[in-house]
């Protein structure tokens, strides 16, 4: 078949005078005594330098076709100077307007669009062969319209430059019938331009930078196709989008008129105007996307409506509006003398955004951070870049500079509060939302002061309260004090910060922060793995000079990759109804993290006059285990717990085996000291020193009450008078066959 040579092509010339290094390497394939399907025809330079090859290419194509390609298509192979492999452009003028052309500048068609890999990613196992390969297939499938796969996205109506206009998604719902004040803020990279628009103050000075005006056109849905290229002038863009449905002249003509009645003031603003193109997959489809492209219209405002022939200048009266209304419409001027910019939209980051971005749900739940130290912020950081909760930050606290070492916010933010710092940056992170995403409260949550009330309302408003406190204090107030509707959630760094540990209630608060911490102590005390889980690290530092202020040794890097980890979980475990117990241990030589998961069991309590007894069903469990094992002797041993004085309560963690000197009779059981001082000691240093001795307890055998004999009163007569020097009660549990009694005894005031 014989082409028109469409211009382009340029001049022939002979191989010898081939220069470019890509070209030879291709020509050599062509007139290879094996290659099918190809035939080189001719061989040309232009006037742009291109060394061209003119090939033939033959399809395999089927009778019935949906786009007219050929069986056999001539194609140019365009090498640019210093180019690393060809431009491939039809060359038949009546190529059909197909999708998967890549736009290219006037007087060359739009080329074809091969790969979607850069050549980077390509040249390491790219070769001519499978280069010309790749053309034949793209015109094979082009013909039975199978290029685009169900599973690629549309392709968008018009192509832009290399600038991209970020703008806030419900700002665009609010100008969709009118102007919109924006400010605008250029970035200048390397090539690349992103500007970004944010609701601008319509008393900002109009001649400013950055003073600009926004308004949104929506097009009739279309099947999404050809990309069309990008207007460079007003008349452009108005015969372009006409074509899609849109009568851009007559629309700003109607709301440059209400915005120069409206704010008569402000009409030295340039125009943006952004169309948003609701794109199907095909004729019978629903619409599957919505494909945005704002253009920059390089007139004022006014300016742009005596262009159009609907606003005239008033003759520079010194008082009054700078515009007024036509009333009789004047002549539009030349639309191709006024410049368009054309940029794609990219979505300020909000919360349904950043859920999408991360692979989870956006959340709206209400969340109270207490503490906004290193763990707090980066959690709460953490939690918002994946679209998760509207936040309140409780700290009294203010940065100091060895703060920023491991925290989210910056050298700026020191000297000021906490709370606040990390406030501002958590509304500094979604920027799209309609609202702010954290309030800041600079108080003690134990100890409010002035701020008791808005406290107190957060915590009854949120849905769940996030301690990263590291305070058994703060704990304990929001579990049994502080009590809304919401759900508590613990989480700390171990004091070496290579531990992270989480503690989470039920819904319903039957299992409390209180049980769990109780049932986390039992764990560290039982498991070896978890032996020095507490212990201090070595290398603590005081910064500000102060024994009461030390800092652990700690890089950014391995909080941030705990804390990464500890949030995938906390996302979950804040849907979830159920408590839990979970450790992150990661090792600091190789970095590698356990998950531990501890079980969580229920919690039961009583009381004794005005004391508070509670273990759970962890502790009777163990408690039987001991006596079945020991049966049909009696057993016994130490309890291990803590008490909460102030609130006159006491927690029985864990119940000791018995002392190898005890001696276990069918009747009687005496416990030994063997090793029980290091037993306790080695608890306390596993503990912090939180958990320690509480009292006794020992079974009964099969048939016999688990209650109080005479010796076991005066025992626990013996235990009151030696724990009444600490003002603790002793505690006493008798375990027979059907389950535990509880005894506690301590002094009454006199």
């Amino acid at each position: 078949m014989t082409v028109r040579d469409p211009g382009w092509l340029g001049v022939d010339i002979a191989e010898d005078k081939i220069t470019n290094s890509a070209a030879k390497r291709f020509l050599k394939t062509l007139k290879h005594r094996r290659i099918e399907g190809f035939r080189l025809l001719r061989i040309t330079s232009n006037a742009d330098l291109w060394q061209i090859l003119v090939i033939e290419v033959t399809v395999d194509r089927p009778q019935q076709v949906v786009h007219e390609i050929l069986y056999r298509e001539t194609i140019a192979l365009g090498f640019i100077p210093g180019g690393q492999e060809p431009v491939v452009l039809p060359v038949r003028p009546d190529f059909p307007n197909v999708m998967h052309l890549n736009l290219t500048p006037r007087p060359y068609p739009n080329s074809l669009c091969l790969y979607d890999q850069p050549l980077a990613e390509r040249q390491l196992q790219q070769t001519p062969l499978k280069f010309l390969e790749r053309i034949r297939w793209w015109l094979a499938q082009t013909a039975i319209d199978a290029l685009h796969g169900a599973d690629q996205p549309l392709e968008p109506v018009f192509q832009t430059d290399v600038t991209t206009l970020v703008v806030e998604r419900e700002f665009i719902k609010t100008v969709q019938e009118d102007f919109g004040f924006a400010s605008l803020g250029a970035f200048d990279g390397t090539g690349n331009r992103v500007i970004l628009a944010d609701r601008g103050n319509p008393k900002r000075p109009s001649g400013a930078p950055g003073a600009n005006v926004i308004t949104v056109l929506a097009a009739p849905p279309s099947v999404h196709g050809r990309i069309r290229s990008a207007p460079l002038n007003l008349e452009e863009l108005a015969a372009a989008l006409t074509e899609t449905g849109v009568d851009i002249i007559t629309v700003l003509k109607e709301r440059i008129l209400r915005f120069n009645d409206k704010h008569p003031d402000q009409v030295e603003r340039m125009v943006i105007v952004v169309v948003c193109f609701p794109i199907k997959r095909d004729a019978r489809s629903d619409i599957e996307t919505v494909s945005y492209r704002a253009f920059h219209i390089h007139k004022r405002i006014g300016e742009l409506g005596v262009a159009l022939g609907i606003l005239a200048a008033n003759g520079g009266a010194a008082k009054g509006p700078k515009f007024v209304r036509l009333v009789q419409k004047g002549p539009v001027a030349d639309l191709d003398e006024i410049q368009v910019w054309t940029m794609q939209t990219a979505w300020a980051l909000d919360r349904a955004m950043a859920a999408q971005l991360s692979g989870t749900k956006a959340s709206d739940r209400r969340i109270v951070l207490v503490g906004a130290g290193t763990l707090g912020s980066l959690l709460a950081q953490t939690l918002v870049r994946a679209g998760n909760g509207l936040w309140t930050i409780i700290d009294p606290d203010v940065l100091l500079p060895h703060n920023i070492a491991r925290h989210s916010t910056t050298h700026h933010a020191v000297g000021g509060s906490k709370a606040l710092a990390v406030a501002a940056l958590l509304n500094d992170i979604l920027v799209g939302e309609t609202g702010d995403v954290a309030t800041p409260i600079h108080a003690d949550v134990v100890n409010p002061g002035k701020d008791a009330e808005a406290v107190e309302k957060a915590i009854m408003l949120a849905t769940v309260v996030l301690d990263a406190s590291a305070s058994v204090t703060v704990a304990r107030h929001l579990a049994m004090e502080l009590k809304g509707a919401s759900r508590n959630i613990s989480v700390f760094f171990t004091p070496s910060g290579l531990d992270l540990v989480i503690l989470c209630e039920t819904r319903a608060p039957s299992v409390s922060l209180l049980t769990l911490e109780a049932q986390y102590y039992r764990a560290v005390i039982s498991n070896d793995a978890l032996d020095s889980h507490l212990a201090a690290p070595p290398g603590q530092l005081y910064p500000v000079g102060s024994c009461r202020h030390p800092s652990s040794v700690l890089s950014y890097a391995k909080a941030a990759a705990l804390v990464g980890l500890g949030t995938s979980l906390l996302d979950v475990q804040m849907a979830s109804e159920a408590p839990a117990i979970t450790v992150l241990q990661m090792d600091a030589t190789t970095g590698a993290v356990q998950h531990r998961a501890i079980e969580v069991a229920e919690p039961l309590l009583r009381t004794f006059d005005d004391w508070t007894i509670c273990w759970d069903l962890g502790v009777e469990a163990e408690l039987m285990n001991l006596r079945t094992s020991a049966l049909p002797a009696e057993t016994g041993g130490v309890l291990v717990g803590f008490y909460d004085l102030p609130r006159k309560l006491v927690y029985v963690v864990k119940a000791l085996s018995a002392p190898p000197d005890s001696t276990e009779t069918t009747t009687s059981f005496e416990r030994g000291v063997t090793r029980v001082p290091d037993l306790l000691a080695d608890i306390g240093r596993r503990t912090l020193g939180q958990v320690g001795y509480i009292g006794e307890w020992h079974s009964h055998p099969d048939g016999v009450a688990a209650r109080p004999s005479t010796m076991d009163v005066t025992q626990l007569v013996w235990l009151v008078d030696k724990l009444s020097i600490v003002e603790q009660p002793a505690v006493m549990i008798i375990v027979g066959e059907d389950g535990p009694t509880i005894t506690v005894g301590f002094m009454k005031d006199e």
